[in-house]
């Protein structure tokens, strides 16, 4: 490759330059892969460390804390769902109960009074065949 120079960034691209081109060609940003520290005693770097590890734990802990929340609120909700569900089966099986209870009072009258006319009607036939007989004699 004579002429172009090639240089690799931890990046998804290569920057080329050619030598008669003024132009780059490079990425729009640089991501750095990791940061190099030097401490001056392990002490140093033991309490970076336990620094670190103590932000790391708190996010942890903040956003196990707000699935917490969001599972008891999804679970408050669903409980309220099953409430109000249990609530209208209850009121549908209030409403059947009072429709039956009605049929069975409407079933129980109407009995009643065919079973009057019918008793009616046999004394009359009764009556009847008795003025009948009496008749013949």
């Amino acid at each position: 490759m004579a002429g172009i120079a090639a240089t690799k960034f931890q990046t998804t691209r290569t920057l080329i330059r050619a030598t008669w081109v003024s132009r780059v060609f490079a990425p729009n940003q640089l991501t750095p892969t990791h940061q190099v520290r030097f401490y001056s005693s392990s002490s140093d770097a033991s309490k970076c460390g336990i620094e670190k590890l103590k932000k790391v734990s708190d996010e942890i802990k903040e956003k196990a804390a707000s699935h917490t929340g969001y599972a008891t609120s999804q679970s408050k909700e669903a409980a309220g769902k099953a409430e109000n569900i249990a609530e209208k089966a209850k009121q549908s099986a209030q409403e059947a109960w009072d429709a039956t209870k009605d049929t069975a009072q409407k079933v129980q009258r109407t009995v009643a009074e065919k079973a009057e006319e019918s008793a009616t009607a046999v004394k009359d036939n009764i009556e009847a065949a008795k003025r009948s007989f009496n008749n013949k004699k």
